[in-house]
């Protein structure tokens, strides 16, 4: 066994299997932060919530103690607004009859009600006003929270209550999470974009890479199959005979093809580069191609009926010899589809004023993708063919989408009932 190639196969596996568990690990790894965050702030959440019971608890049992025992003196508010004036969280003060005598942070001023309404006042029919919708704030309170009782000291006799919420500090880490959560998978997303980008480049230079290697080594070979068809052509000389399979129809025909290889180098050595774009007329580009094919197909073993229908339409702005390359890899794949005596092939293009464009739509009865195929078939290195390198396809929409601003579109495919491309070339 050859040592070197077994290696070199171990290590082209090795990379795509590291980038896999290099993936699963930084999404495992984003997974376990966002857990942990979210396990943090709850764990603060209610830790700040236990804070504010034991505050709300202490403070009760401190006014049963110190100001109760005065409840008819006047100057019960101002002691009252000393001791709460650094609670932090919505709080309401009642006495024994439920009757509201201070309160903070639930957005009434601690002033609205007169001393002598509070004297008065009926909790069961409260006057319309700031009384009632403290009454109401008070309600929502202790549908959340019990209220903690103000119990004198030494006997049983409860004097009022502590109605208590939660802080705006408790409401806005509640939120946190959610929070957190929305900025790690922006993060995320960004990092995803990221890799997409960094892919995409790395396969580009992958492209123009090969595809002027390609023209490279092509140019010396078909410019040696040039000099030898020449001296074969003098050698040959001039003939009466011009069945399509003379010595000279043959050389024309050779000739012709070496042409095209030309060509295709010089198509391959394009890539990467702003090709040149002038007035371009799609009817014509594709019957040219058309035509190459159709010569051919018998000398190939295959009987396939190929029907063109190209309608009036304007020249667009583009590169023959680019889109050549990309109606050519079309009609080559529809050709090795096609696993039947009774093949087909039908490419139409027409003119589509509505949104000024050239579509051009090819369809063949061949033997068609399944779901997998069709979601895989612009995908670089991905062929259904034993020996396919899975680049045509991507190399004809990069023509199409990034050279001349259109679409190439794979409009349908089943199996055993063939395939349909469309190609949306825009004009102007």
């Amino acid at each position: 066994m050859d040592g070197g190639r077994f290696s070199g196969r171990l290590r082209g596996r090795r990379g795509p299997t590291s980038a896999t568990f290099l993936r699963s690990y930084m999404f495992l790894g984003s997974a376990g932060l966002v857990i942990l965050f979210l396990l943090y702030t709850h764990n603060l959440v209610r830790k700040l919530e236990d804070q504010a019971d034991l505050l709300s608890r202490v403070f009760a049992q401190f006014c049963a103690t110190t100001t109760f025992p005065a409840m008819d003196d006047r100057n019960l508010h101002a002691i009252l607004d000393t001791v709460i004036r650094r609670i932090d969280f919505p709080l309401v003060i009642t006495d024994d009859r439920g009757v509201p005598l201070a309160w903070k942070k639930i957005g009434i001023n601690p002033y609205a009600i007169p001393y002598q309404v509070f004297r008065e006042l009926d909790p069961q029919n409260p006057p319309p006003g700031p009384a009632t919708e403290i009454l109401a704030i008070v309600q929502r309170m202790d549908a959340r929270r019990a209220p903690v009782p103000m119990v004198l000291p030494g006997s049983n006799r409860v004097l009022g209550m502590v109605h208590y919420g939660e802080s705006a500090t408790i409401r806005q880490l509640k939120y946190l999470p959610i929070v957190q959560v929305f900025i790690v998978g922006v993060f995320v997303f960004l990092g995803y974009l990221g890799y997409r980008s960094v892919k995409a480049g790395e396969q580009k230079s992958i492209w123009v890479g090969m595809a002027r290697e390609t023209a490279h080594q092509l140019g010396t070979p078909i410019s040696s199959l040039m000099g030898w068809l020449e001296i074969l052509k003098d050698r040959l000389g001039p003939t009466s005979d011009t069945s399509e399979t003379s010595p000279q129809a043959i050389v024309v025909e050779m000739n012709k093809d070496v042409a095209r290889l030309g060509k295709i180098s010089s198509r391959f050595e394009s890539v990467g580069t702003s090709p040149r774009v002038r007035p371009v007329h799609v009817g014509t580009v594709v019957h040219n191609v058309v035509e190459y094919f159709r010569r051919r197909l018998p000398r190939l073993g295959q009987e396939i009926g190929i029907v063109e229908d190209h309608g009036d339409s304007p020249c667009i702005s583009g590169n023959a010899e680019l889109l050549e390359w990309v109606v050519e890899n079309l009609l080559k794949n529809a050709v090795e589809a096609i696993d039947r005596s009774d093949g087909w092939i039908e490419i139409r293009s027409w003119y589509r004023p509505d949104d000024p464009c050239v579509e051009i739509e090819m369809k063949d009865n061949g033997r068609g993708m399944n779901a997998a195929e069709r979601d895989k078939a612009f995908t670089p290195g991905y062929s259904s063919k034993k020996r396919g390198w899975g680049l045509g396809l991507p190399l004809a929409r990069r023509i199409v989408e990034d050279y001349h601003g259109g679409k190439l579109i794979l409009k349908s495919s089943q199996p055993g009932k063939g395939t349909v491309f469309r190609i949306v070339l825009p004009v102007g």
